[in-house]
Order: structure tokens, then C-alpha cells, then sequence
């Protein structure tokens, strides 16, 4: 029942958006993602919702809410956590991140996030560069590859960047961004 009622909500919060009544939209997300915690699409749509208002600091309060409501819900974390990024609230962030790998610990999202986080910031790159090698051992994408490819040249290592950039291309052949950087990694002169 509370699910149905969420696809509801979520629904009439699509055609409010589309009709600019975005403040209406945000209530009707915000009651989505609280009755069916479960479900990502909810909280994506809403921290999209604040993402193109450019209101960050109103997101972080509103995952704040939801995660105080369900403090057991990696997802608000994910997201609380992806928002306080934006606004370079790094501490923050980084303990919302740790929040969600203590939460969902096989869940390799977490790990990759605050891996990227860490690179954004250009702190803690030793930190980031395990973070990464835990999100390809739960989840060997392209983009988990990818990233520790950029880690681990960032921390001092082209042979392990290469060797990752290689299975970012094997495994996502299309993106035409690991293809360049495993170009310019094999152009870079050492072993």
C-alpha cells in the first residue's frame, strides 16, 4: 500500500514539475521517498530537484530530515553525502559516505563515491585510491575501473593505472573518455 502510494505521489510530482510548480513537485518526492525508503528513483529525482534550482543547501536539509527518519537507510546518506560534496563540505560529505559503507558495506556505491570525493577534493588520495579498489572488487564496471585508473595515477602509480584504464576500456568499450585516458597512459614514457 505505502508503495503504491509513493508511485503516486511520484507521478503527480512529475506532471507539478512539469508545469513548473516545483516547490509542489519537491513536497510530493519528499513523501515518495518517505513512504518507500527503499527506492532509489525517489531520492535521485529529488536531489535532481535541487541540483537545477541550484538550492544544494535546502537538499542537504531535506536528506538530513530523511535521514533522521530513517537512520538506517544508506541512501539518504548516498545522497546527503553526494549533495554536501557539491557544496565542498567535504567533512561532511566524507561522514555521510562512511555512514553508507557501514551501513550497506557490500554495496559498492559508497566506496566509489567517497573515493571520488576524495579525488575532487585532492585529499586523503592514498584513502581514495583503496576506496576505489574495494568499489571494482564489489562491482568490477567500467566506471569503478575507470576511476581507480585515475587514482592510481594520481597517486604516483601509471603501471596500475594503465593495467585498470585497460579493463575500464574492455568493459565499457563505448566511452570514448577511457579510451583517451588509456591513450594518453600508454604515451606517458616508463614501465
Amino acid at each position: 500500500m505505502r508503495q503504491t502510494v509513493a508511485r503516486t505521489f511520484f507521478g503527480a510530482a512529475q506532471i507539478h514539475r512539469l508545469h513548473g510548480r516545483t516547490e509542489l513537485a519537491a513536497g510530493l518526492l519528499r513523501k515518495s521517498a518517505g513512504l518507500d525508503p527503499a527506492n532509489l528513483l525517489y531520492r535521485a529525482n529529488l536531489e535532481a530537484h535541487f541540483v537545477q534550482r541550484k538550492a544544494l543547501t535546502e537538499g542537504v536539509a531535506m536528506f538530513q530530515q530523511l535521514a533522521a527518519e530513517q537512520p538506517t537507510n544508506s541512501l539518504n546518506y548516498l545522497f546527503l553525502g553526494r549533495l554536501q560534496g557539491r557544496l565542498r563540505e567535504v567533512d561532511a560529505a566524507e561522514i555521510a559516505f562512511r555512514k553508507v559503507q557501514e551501513l550497506a558495506p557490500r554495496w559498492a556505491e559508497g566506496y566509489r563515491a567517497h573515493a571520488e570525493l576524495n579525488l575532487r577534493a585532492n585529499r586523503n588520495l592514498p584513502e581514495g585510491l583503496a576506496l576505489a579498489r574495494k568499489a571494482v572488487a564489489l562491482e568490477p564496471t567500467g566506471s569503478h575501473y575507470y576511476l581507480l585508473a585515475v587514482l592510481s595515477l594520481r597517486n604516483q602509480d601509471p603501471a596500475g593505472a594503465r593495467e585498470a584504464a585497460k579493463k575500464a576500456v574492455a568493459l565499457s568499450p563505448d566511452q570514448q573518455e577511457y579510451r583517451e585516458f588509456l591513450q594518453h597512459l600508454e604515451a606517458m614514457p616508463g614501465p
